[in-house]
């Protein structure tokens, strides 16, 4: 884990955060040495979700996500399938124990059409 904060307690963190991006964090940790130190943290718990279509087409898998091009031939020969959606769920609890992270990565398959649908609700042979 990297914590970051401004040295002096007046400073808003919006300071930082302006001009924090990961070529700043890579020169930090370029300059740290090993130092024993005691650190007090609040206890946190961080979760977020984040919906993997986008980057996943920006990689080209972009056929999964389309009814009329997705071949998922190989699960089901009975139902035409297609990813509807991928999701990421992330979450980071902070402790005195320590740090515990947990991911999970969920790909909802849908059929590409729903059997038509007929409904009995009167006499019948």
């Amino acid at each position: 884990m990297f914590i970051a904060a401004p040295y002096e307690k007046e400073v808003p963190l919006s300071a930082l955060t302006n001009i924090l991006d990961a070529q700043l964090i890579s020169q930090w940790k370029g300059n740290m040495t090993r130092q024993l130190r005691l650190l007090v943290l609040p206890k946190f718990s961080l979760e977020t979700e984040v919906n993997l279509r986008r980057p996943l087409e920006n990689l080209g898998m972009t056929d999964m996500f389309r009814p009329n091009l997705a071949d998922f031939s190989s699960l089901s020969n009975q139902e035409v399938l297609y990813v509807s959606r991928a999701l990421q769920k992330v979450k980071i609890e902070v402790n005195e124990s320590g740090t515990v992270a947990s991911s999970s990565t969920a790909i909802i398959v849908s059929a590409r059409m729903a059997p038509e649908e007929i409904i009995m609700d009167r006499p019948f042979l």
